[in-house]
């Protein structure tokens, strides 16, 4: 909401500061997104796609990360699922019960603040997800 929407919506109350802080809140979340990708890009041409509330990170047409409000969540397999559970991160639970997604485990917050450590984490996510997609293409044939 710009200024002048704000100036005309201040005599209309506590409907006027709602609508305001929503769309605060929906700038927020776009910014994660963007800072995320700025930080991966020097990776490829990383981009940020809105799906189902979320936002999928995506490298050549490959996803590799789900961000899910301010918590990012990394494609995992063999090779790097246990640096995940080293550092106490579990798997992905989309419908907030027992089941989970295990291709995707939660990112350690701290790795958002810096991109090198991000974007290492984030190279072995992209070779989990090439790797998953590699066979899955093998399986159709």
């Amino acid at each position: 909401m710009g200024r002048g929407a704000l100036a005309r919506a201040r005599g209309t109350g506590a409907c006027a500061l709602r609508a305001w802080s929503r769309e605060g809140e929906m700038a927020a979340k776009t910014k994660l997104p963007d800072r995320l990708v700025r930080l991966l890009v020097p990776l490829g041409p990383v981009e940020a796609k809105r799906m189902f509330g979320a936002h999928g990170l995506f490298l050549d047409g490959v996803m590799f990360a789900i961000l899910v409000g301010e918590t990012l969540f990394l494609k995992v397999d063999d090779r790097n699922r246990s640096d995940f559970e080293s550092a106490g991160m579990g798997p992905f639970r989309p419908w907030g019960d027992s089941r989970a997604l295990t291709s995707y485990y939660e990112a350690p917050p701290e790795l958002m603040r810096d991109g090198r450590p991000l974007r290492a984490w984030a190279k072995k996510a992209i070779a989990a997800a090439r790797s998953s997609r590699a066979r899955r293409r093998a399986k159709a044939r």
